[in-house]
Order: C-alpha cells, then sequence, then structure tokens
C-alpha cells in the first residue's frame, strides 16, 4: 500500500522510532552477546581441536601396560602376563581402539659394536604390530636370507648413551642420522636350539615405544629356530594399547580396577586435555548464558521502543505504511547489531585462541587452532537463529500494537 501522505518523507516519519533506539543498554546487549558468541563458538572449536588432536595420534593416546611383578612372580619365576581372557576384555572396552601384544625374545643375543657404536652388550627384543610403530623406517619388511636386521631404538635409549653411557666412558657422542648410516653391527643370537651371527642396523627412533624393535617376521622365526617356541606358545607380558583418550575417566577406573600399570606420564596429557575440555563446556554454558540474556535485551529494547514510541507507530500505520516496512526497518538496524556482533566475535576468538594455544605449548602439546568450518557453520546458525527470532518477537509486538 502506498502511504496516504506525500508530505512526511519515510525517512523523517521512521526516524520519530529510531531514533530512540540507542542507549548503553542496546551497546551492553551488543557486547553480551559478542562475549556469549565468542565463548560458545571458542568452546566448540576447542572440542574440534582437542577430538583431531586426539585422533591424530599425537597426545598419549598409545598406552603399556604391563602388571604388577608380585613376590609370587619373584618366587615361582612366573612371569606376569596377560591371559588371552584379559586380553578380549580389554578389546571390548569402549574407550580401547587397538590392543597389540609384545612379543620377545626367548634366546639370548650379544652384539659386538663397530666402530661407530664401540660397545659390547647383551641385548634383549621385542616385537609389536607394524601399525603400532609410530616411524616408517625403510627396508622393514625382513624376509629370510636378508642382509642384515632392521632395528627401531627407542629415541631415550640413544639419549641415555649421549648423556650418560658415553660421558661415563668418554665415548663421543652420536646423532640419530650417524647411527642410521653406521655399518650393521655383528650380533650373535643363540638358543637351546641353535645359534648364528647375524648383522643387525639402526633404521628407526621411536618416541612412543621405549624398547629395541625388531619385525615381527623376524622375531617368530628366531624364537621358532633359535628356541624351538612358536608364537602362539608364550603370554604376553606388555600389551600396548591405543584408546580413545587417555584421559577418560572410564579408563582410569578400568586400569584401577584390575591393578594394571601403566606409565602415569603417557596419561598427562589425555588429562590435561579432559580437564581443557570440562573448563571450556563451562565456559561455552555461560557464553550461552550471555547470549540468551543478550536476546531479551534487544528484544525489550525493541518492545520498549516501540511502546514508548507507540503514537508514532500507529500514525505510521494510518498513513498507510504497512507492517513490514516498520518490521523491516527495525530488521536493519538488527542486522547492522548482529554483523558487529560477529566482527566482535571474530576478534575475540582469535585472540582467545592464540593465547590459549599458547598456553597450551608450555605443556608440549601442539595445537591448530585454525578455524574450523563447523565453528562458521554453528556462528552462522546461531545468528541467523537469533535473527529470525527476533524478526518473530517484532512481529507480534507491531501486531499487538496494530491492534
Amino acid at each position: 500500500m502506498i502511504p496516504q501522505f506525500r508530505s512526511i518523507s519515510r525517512s523523517n516519519a521512521l526516524k520519530l522510532v529510531f531514533r530512540a533506539f540507542r542507549g548503553g543498554h542496546v551497546w551492553a546487549a551488543i557486547v553480551g552477546y559478542a562475549i556469549g558468541l565468542c565463548l560458545v563458538l571458542f568452546t566448540l572449536q576447542l572440542y574440534l581441536t582437542m577430538h583431531e588432536f586426539f585422533e591424530s595420534g599425537k597426545a598419549s593416546n598409545y598406552l603399556i601396560l604391563t602388571k604388577e611383578v608380585t613376590l609370587l612372580n619373584t618366587a615361582t619365576g612366573v612371569s606376569a602376563a596377560f591371559t588371552q581372557d584379559e586380553i578380549e576384555d580389554l578389546r571390548r572396552q569402549p574407550f580401547v581402539k587397538q590392543v597389540g601384544a609384545f612379543e620377545s625374545n626367548h634366546f639370548a643375543a650379544w652384539t659386538y659394536g663397530n666402530k661407530t657404536l664401540p660397545l659390547s652388550t647383551e641385548l634383549f627384543f621385542e616385537a609389536v604390530p607394524d601399525h603400532f610403530l609410530d616411524v616408517e623406517p625403510p627396508n622393514w619388511q625382513w624376509r629370510e636370507g636378508d642382509p642384515f636386521v632392521p632395528v627401531v631404538v627407542s629415541k631415550e635409549f640413544l639419549n641415555l648413551y649421549n648423556f650418560g653411557y658415553a660421558l661415563a666412558k668418554g665415548l663421543p657422542q652420536i646423532t640419530p642420522d650417524l647411527v642410521s648410516m653406521a655399518p650393521p653391527l655383528p650380533t650373535k643370537l643363540y638358543g637351546p636350539a641353535g645359534q648364528l651371527v647375524v648383522q643387525m642396523k639402526v633404521v628407526g627412533f621411536s618416541e612412543r615405544i621405549p624398547s629395541i624393535l625388531v619385525p615381527m617376521s623376524f622375531m617368530r622365526w628366531a624364537n621358532q629356530h633359535l628356541a624351538g617356541e612358536a608364537a602362539a606358545d608364550g603370554m604376553p607380558a606388555r600389551l600396548l594399547v591405543k584408546v580413545t583418550n587417555s584421559g577418560d575417566p572410564r579408563l582410569l577406573e578400568y586400569l584401577k580396577q584390575k591393578g594394571w600399570e601403566v606409565n602415569r606420564s603417557q596419561l598427562q596429557t589425555g588429562r590435561l586435555g579432559t580437564v581443557a575440555l570440562i573448563a571450556m563446556s563451562a565456559l561455552g554454558l555461560v557464553g550461552l548464558v550471555f547470549m540468551i540474556l543478550a536476546f531479551l535485551v534487544f528484544v525489550l529494547a525493541f518492545r520498549a521502543t516501540l511502546l514508548e514510541k507507540k503514537p508514532e507507530v500507529e500514525l505510521l500505520l494510518l498513513l498507510g505504511y504497512e507492517q513490514r516496512f516498520i518490521e523491516a526497518h527495525f530488521l536493519r538496524q538488527f542486522a547492522r547489531m548482529i554483523l558487529l556482533v560477529l566482527l566482535l566475535s571474530a576478534a575475540g576468538l582469535v585472540a582467545i585462541g592464540y593465547g590459549f594455544a599458547d598456553k597450551m605449548e608450555k605443556y608440549a602439546i601442539e595445537l591448530q587452532l585454525s578455524l574450523h568450518p563447523l565453528v562458521l557453520l554453528a556462528a552462522l546458525v546461531l545468528t541467523a537463529a537469533t535473527f529470525l527470532l527476533n524478526q518473530w518477537a517484532l512481529r507480534r509486538i507491531i501486531e499487538k500494537i496494530e491492534k
């Protein structure tokens, strides 16, 4: 419908209403909504980042489980090992993704060293399924007749050599690259069923598994030929377990019930992540409350403005201005506020994200806080929902005035 009085322009007529829609309470609502939206989005961003962090394997999601060694084990000579039923029960737990058993050598091993590694010592070996390794060394797949046996050594062992054994013996410290380039170490293997000398070459270093690892194919071949034992003959003394979250309270309770042991430092990252998620969830709840309160302030501000300017609104309606026209002007004002809220929230999100990542880095946790697409989608959904709810509330207010 066309306004009946052309002498009153749209802009002048509408200023009668919109001029009053200002004030400190509106700015407080904008800032409050921005803070609430920022906290909600940051909580979601943190949850997604932590989830990816744990899924990536950077966190301590790999645990090495052992049983407590008791006096009975010492007296009887029976090792504290896991039964097949215990392993199957562990596999069925919801917080467990994969379970791998360590296989140990049942033969003796003695290496004679070389010029690069001038040490002569008895050795032990272990083997785990390949997918549990945190390195992908070349020539890892061993077959009978190969010129050397590839070995992966714990990085901690190299540190112990460099900063303990080498210093005590006056030997030169060595780097991982130098060890990898060194010629294979002649090593004598002997057991009840025979003996042989093999060449063993260090091809990688593991930060996940504190052991001296050889390929599973070599371990089973050597145990069969030197000790006469097949893989199924023994029970594993150690288990390597991949869990969904090493800070999961159910995991900690399960380990406590079973009385199994795990390196507590392996659980610290998971615990830290869990504590961070709980704290951020509380912040997200606070942010949601901020958003609801700010939304109510917006609605009340619109309502107060319209009621205060009720004669002018009625005049606009009498002049032929449609309800949608008045409503559209209010919504344009609100859209500018929402845009300002989004800008403030984005700035706050970036600032909090960098600050949090910096704090976590001090705990040796590197988080990539690049904005997740779901966070952007959540921001659009929340602001769109707020806009639509406000539109609905505004329409009802104008309809009441019109009646």
